[in-house]
Formats: C-alpha cells, structure tokens, sequence
C-alpha cells in the first residue's frame, strides 16, 4: 500500500488488557486507510468496499443504457469489424473486434494442428538420440539378498511406454 496521508487512527497499548487499542481521530482523505492492512477482518473489509464502489461508479454511468455484451459478441463473429453505432462502446470497436478475431483464427489451427507437429518432431529426435525411458526395458533384474528368495536374482515384467500418440 502507498500511505500518502497520517492514517486516521492511533492506537494505545492497554495495561489492562494487554492489547493495543485504536481510535480514530480522522478521516482518511482518499482510499483506505493504512490502518486497516494486518488486521484480522482486511479481506472482508476490502471486498465489502470493492463491491460498494463498482455499485457507486455502475449508477454513476446511468447516462447510457447497459449494452449488451452477448449480442456483441454474437455479432462480432457474424459481422466481423461492424458494430451498430448504439452498441459501441468506445470508438474504434470495429477494427479491434476484427483484429482479436484475426488471432483467434491464427490461434486456433496452430494450437491443433502445429504444436503436436513440433511435439511429435522433439519425440522423435529425441529417441533418434537414443535416450529413452528405462521403463521400455521389458524385465527388471533384482538381487536383493533381503528378498524372500535368499538373494536369488529374479526377473519381474515391466510395462512397456507407448509411443507418442499425435492424437492426444
């Protein structure tokens, strides 16, 4: 926080009950108050002023009626770049909308298509290198002398790693 005022609280220590008392001698002139950070109910408090605030600056946009985000982004994908001039909401709307649509036509292809290619190329060189996961190995040798066979080497069967699947 940015303490730019004196807070308007001071506290006392009481010897009686051995806790600090505040009380308030002012108002803060803007935000919320340094005191208030480090108490038990900060959260509460905050949210409570957050909420109070977003009604007080909605009725204060009462000047125009609410606009309808469900419509405006319906009509961005089957309009692209026009916006009724009731609906805009600042100016400019248009070529943003189309823009950030653009992206999104650039985004989605890549995100099915490129990425697994990239991902499926790395697997590949990667095993051309010859690393490979010690899971492949179809047996595990065991010698442990603790083991119920007095020491004698025993073989278990090991799940095999599947190869990488483009579709996942």
């Amino acid at each position: 926080s940015l303490e730019l005022f004196p807070s308007g609280f001071n506290w006392n220590y009481n010897n009686a009950t051995g806790l600090y008392e505040a009380y308030q001698v002012g108002v803060y002139p803007i935000g919320v108050d340094p005191a208030w950070h480090g108490t038990d109910n900060y959260l509460v408090f905050t949210n409570s002023y957050k909420m109070k605030m977003s009604v007080i600056l909605g009725v204060l946009q009462t000047d125009r009626g609410p606009p309808g985000l469900l419509n405006m982004l319906i009509y961005m994908f089957l309009q692209p770049g026009t916006v009724a001039e009731k609906d805009e909401l600042y100016t400019g709307q248009g070529p943003v909308q189309a823009t950030l649509l653009a992206i999104a036509l650039i985004c989605v292809p890549f995100m099915l298509l490129a990425k697994p290619l990239i991902l499926r190329h790395e697997y590949k060189k990667i095993r051309a290198q010859g690393y490979h996961n010690p899971q492949t190995d179809t047996t595990r040798v065991s010698t442990d002398e603790n083991n119920e066979y007095g020491g004698a080497v025993v073989a278990e069967e090991m799940h095999e790693e599947e190869e990488f699947d483009f579709s996942e």
